[in-house]
This record gives structure tokens, sequence and C-alpha cells, in this order.
């Protein structure tokens, strides 16, 4: 009995120890995050119509750049219920690219490039309205401007990348790791990212997920452009003046789909909006070398965009 109770003891103070080195790593990771100031990730809130959005008033900084969720868990500055006199809003409608997450911060998105050379294009003050969340499909944005509408914007700027021609609507669930609440501390981010991502791969693993056939991408593509549809009709008769631009991923041109590209560009022409595709202009600045990943822009992608889609607004006017 006795040599039980001393091997019990024996494992517990190993158990212990180890335990001990665990919270000593962490505690390490989540100070060196910290000073960083890495993986303070912003909380998101789920909704039936557009799938979720940030949750409003939040500072966050997931890698290294601060950045701001307003009042209307929207990216920038608050927002109020009225346009300020002599001031004219200007929205930005997106995805992941538009959001811009925290590679830049938030005077270096494209949109607030794009406004600041809008306003010495035009002499107007803007105000920039950022519609957009991480992973958003179009019928997420549909949703949005159903439920919420373009916040008084007189001119709109649909930035449409070419992953999003045939992304499903997403939720916090189906698009990956968006968190739904605080975490104590930041490393408790990364280990949930790592937790999720693993035992996504592992449930495609297992259930050996079927590969979207071409029918399911046509089906997709039919939802979202009804969904387009919808949405510009819906921004078009509150008066504001539309612009879709699209973008590619990476080296990869939207023209590369041309059958999607098309059909956006024919609803976007027969609503009244313009059309300005950056791939060519993108492909002469470097192509890939804008991205930091293949799909979101780096800081010196968002200086260029920015640049590029003012241009193309003013020449439309």
């Amino acid at each position: 009995m006795a040599q039980v109770l001393a091997k019990a003891r024996r494992l517990a103070a190993g158990f212990a120890v180890v335990a001990l080195c665990v919270l000593l790593i962490l505690s390490a990771m989540n100070l060196a995050l910290w000073r960083l100031d890495l993986a303070d990730c912003p909380v998101f809130e789920t909704n039936p119509d557009y799938g979720y959005l940030a949750k409003p008033e939040q500072i966050v900084s997931t890698r290294g750049r601060k950045f701001h969720i307003n009042n209307l868990g929207l990216r920038g500055a608050d927002l109020t219920g009225t346009v300020p006199p002599g001031t004219k809003r200007i929205a930005f409608i997106g995805d992941s690219v538009t959001f811009a997450g925290g590679t830049v911060y938030d005077r270096q998105e494209f949109v607030n490039v794009a406004a600041r050379l809008l306003e010495d294009f035009t002499g107007e003050k803007f105000e920039t309205v950022n519609i957009s969340a991480p992973g958003w499909g179009i019928q997420n944005i549909d949703g949005y401007i159903r439920d919420k509408g373009i916040h008084g914007s007189k001119l709109v700027i649909w930035v449409l990348p070419i992953e999003d021609f045939r992304r499903s609507k997403t939720t916090v669930t189906t698009f990956g790791h968006l968190p739904t609440r605080k975490y104590p501390f930041r490393v408790c981010c990364v280990l949930e990212t790592i937790r999720t991502g693993f035992v996504g791969s592992l449930r495609s693993v297992l259930l050996r997920r079927r590969k979207p056939t071409s029918v399911d991408s046509q089906r997709v593509l039919t939802a979202n452009l009804e969904a387009f549809r919808d949405a510009l009709s819906r921004v078009v008769s509150q008066g504001a003046i539309v612009n879709v631009v699209f973008l590619p991923e990476g080296d990869a041109q939207p023209a590369s789909d041309p059958i999607a590209l098309a059909s956006y560009q024919h609803l976007a022409t027969l609503l009244g909006a313009t059309t300005c595709d950056l791939g060519p202009e993108i492909a002469r600045h470097g192509g890939g070398a804008v991205f930091y990943d293949g799909i979101h822009l780096n800081p010196v992608g968002h200086e260029i965009v920015g640049k590029l889609i003012a241009s193309c607004v003013e020449s439309s006017e």
C-alpha cells in the first residue's frame, strides 16, 4: 500500500511539474503576444440576415496594427445618424479585403486612401463607411443592405474580388474562426484558431467531404447574381451613384472566370452602375506582389488599389 501511495505521489508531482511548465510557456507566449500587440482578436455577433458582423466599439490588433470597430460594428470612425453638413458619405462594400484586418492601420486602408484622393479631385469632403466583414459573400452583403441600408451614402463603391464570384453565404461557423466572445488572454485566440483549423481539416478528411461540382458552382453563382441584383437595386433606389470594382486574387485575374465576370458586369451596367476591372492595372504593379497571402492586400497594395479606385471613380463622373 505504501508503495502504491508513493507511486501516486510521484505521478502527481510529475503532472504538477508538466502543468507548471505548460502554464509558464503559455504565460510567456501571452506576454510576447501582448508586447508585439498580436492576436487581440475582434469579437463578432451573429445575425440571421447577414450572417455576422463585428461587435460595436472595439479597438483590436490582430497583426500588430491597431484598428477601430465603430458604433455600428463597421471598421472605421464612429458614424452619426445624420450626415454632417458639408460632408458626403462614401460607402465601400466588400469582404475581408475591404475590411483589411490587422495588416494596415485605419489611415492606410484603401478605402481611406481613395477617399482622400477623391477629396483632392472633387474639392468635396468625404466620410467613409466601410460595410464589410471577413468572409462575407454577396448574399451576406445583400442581407446587410436589406436590413441596415447604406447609412446615407451618396457614393457607393462595391469592391468585388474574384473569390466572391462563387462564394456561398457564410456564417461564423462555415467561414472559419471568428470569435463570438472575448478571450481572457491573447494566447487563447491563437490556440482556438489552431484548434478550429485542425478540427475542420480532420472533419473534412474523416467525412470525405464532397468537393463542389460544376453544378454546385453554377447554383451558387446564380444565387449570388440574384443577391447582387437585389442589393444594387436597393442602393440605386436610394439615390446613390454606384461603382463596382473587380479585384484579382493574387495573379488570378477576374477575367479568368469570364462567365461570372461578364454576368456581374452586365447586371451592374443594367442597373446604372459603373464597372472597373483593376486586374490588368494591378498586374502592371506587380500582381501577386501587392498581396501578403495571395488574397489580402499588403500596405503597398492598399496604396495602389486606393489610387486605382479613386482614378476609376473620377473618370466615371
